[in-house]
């Protein structure tokens, strides 16, 4: 689960380097524990549609999709998106903080857990 503070930086330095940089953790991951199973979390959903926040991690996950990050058998990725986001694209308010950017305790990490 990485990449979510990264989009405070996006302005500058762009969605690909995010994206980039979230393929280059799993790399260190895979080179220090080659024989690990890594689960690469997408970014999770925060703030609204239309806040440059949320759709930036929105693009942000479309990078990582060209990265082919699961071409190595022993990445997974998984996306929570849709289990935390209404039709409507906002957020599912008992599986965020107030601040709907952190999970909560109950409702968000009971469902990442799972």
């Amino acid at each position: 689960m990485i990449g979510n503070n990264n989009m405070f930086f996006t302005p500058e330095t762009g969605i690909e380097a995010a994206a980039k940089g979230v393929q280059m953790c799993i790399a260190n991951v895979r080179e220090k524990f080659p024989q690990a199973e890594v689960i690469a979390v997408k970014i999770l959903p925060a703030h609204a549609p239309g806040n440059r926040f949320y759709e930036d991690i929105k693009q942000t996950n479309l990078a990582l999709d060209a990265l082919k990050l699961d071409s190595d058998p022993k990445v997974k990725v998984l996306n929570l998106w849709n289990e935390m986001v209404n039709a409507d694209a906002t957020l599912k308010k008992g599986l965020f903080a107030p601040d709907n950017l952190h999970l909560s305790q109950t409702g968000g990490y009971e469902l990442y857990a799972s």
